[in-house]
């Protein structure tokens, strides 16, 4: 609207200029109070071409007026104005956030993710291009940002560069690959899982730079096989890990320099009874995996163990194994 009258203004005062010869100072000021139609009347006597060419300027004025009006009616009334405060709000408290969590793409795989993280309590970004899916997600509580998760601009300002890690989940396998290709470029340590909509993608989003690849279709073909073989094992699964009141999950703890239960066995650290966590596995500081756990097991420096128990459990563990 502005640049309209921008445009508009200047033709007038040119031709004012060219057409009754006034100075530039008079041919403006006749150009404004003619757009504006404000009725102070002619700064001189205008000549037939003159008059023509103000008629002009009028119809050029009160069409640009009734052309903009519903939209500033719009951005003001209608909630634009209140959109675009409540984007730069959340971009500048997005800056403040560190450790948090970025899910590009809010489709289906998306959403459950997002569910996921925010039982553990994570700060969430979610980047989608479509508005109606990004409106999606701040209605279901979490930060986001509108654009495409391809772009520097888009990724830097949803904070990868001081996140925890980076989900890729959109429907598109060449989308997938350039975002893990750009936020590999602005973190060199960021984690990063990709969704892989084709099984020949899986090697290309691994070299792009993803730390995982997750390949959905595989997934949920395996669960339904063992739904068919092992139900019982299934649905046994499917309560310990969702039933809210068992609350019970899986994590991996490191044995830091300094901990309670550094150097020790397991039965020598007290882990069960201190914090009624299980140790169910170990990977050793060199690598290996290991899978058979007993009480003499020594958990050595830097090793990390897989520990089975529900979220007060877990924060006790961490305290153990914290240095």
């Amino acid at each position: 609207m502005a640049f309209l009258f921008g445009v508009i203004i200047i033709t007038g005062g040119l031709g004012y200029r060219l057409i009754e010869g006034w100075g530039w100072a008079e041919s403006f000021y006749m150009a404004v109070i003619t757009v504006t139609t404000v009725g102070y009347g002619e700064v001189h006597p205008l000549s037939v071409n003159g008059k023509f060419f103000t008629a002009f300027l009028i119809i050029a004025g009160v069409g640009v007026i009734t052309y903009s009006l519903p939209i500033v009616i719009r951005y003001f009334f209608e909630g634009e104005l209140k959109g675009i405060i409540k984007a730069k709000k959340m971009k500048k408290y997005i800056r403040t956030l560190t450790g948090h969590y970025v899910v590009c793409g809010y489709g289906a795989i998306g959403r459950q993710i997002c569910a996921e993280l925010n039982k553990e309590n994570h700060e969430i970004v979610v980047v989608d291009h479509d508005p109606d899916t990004v409106a999606a997600a701040e209605e279901e509580g979490y930060h986001t940002i509108e654009g495409d998760a391809c772009s520097n601009e888009i990724l830097m300002g949803a904070g990868v560069q001081q996140a925890g890690g980076l989900v890729v989940a959109t429907n598109e396998d060449s989308t997938n690959l350039l975002v893990v290709l750009t936020a590999r470029g602005l973190q060199k340590n960021l984690h990063i899982v990709a969704r892989a909509n084709r099984k020949e993608v899986t090697g290309k989003l691994v070299r792009a730079g993803a730390d995982k690849v997750l390949f959905p279709q595989a997934i949920a073909g395996s669960r339904m096989a063992q739904l068919l073989t092992r139900p019982g094992i299934c649905e046994f699964l499917d309560i310990v890990f969702q039933d809210s009141q068992l609350e019970l999950t899986l994590e991996r703890l490191s044995v830091e320099p300094g901990s309670p239960v550094e150097n020790r066995s397991v039965q020598e650290a007290g882990i069960r009874e201190k914090s009624g966590v299980t140790v169910i596995g170990m990977t050793r500081a060199d690598g290996t995996v290991t899978s058979t756990i007993n009480p003499s097991t020594i958990l050595n420096t830097n090793d990390t163990a897989i520990v089975l128990g529900n979220r007060v459990q877990m924060e006790k563990a961490r305290m153990l194994f914290a240095g």
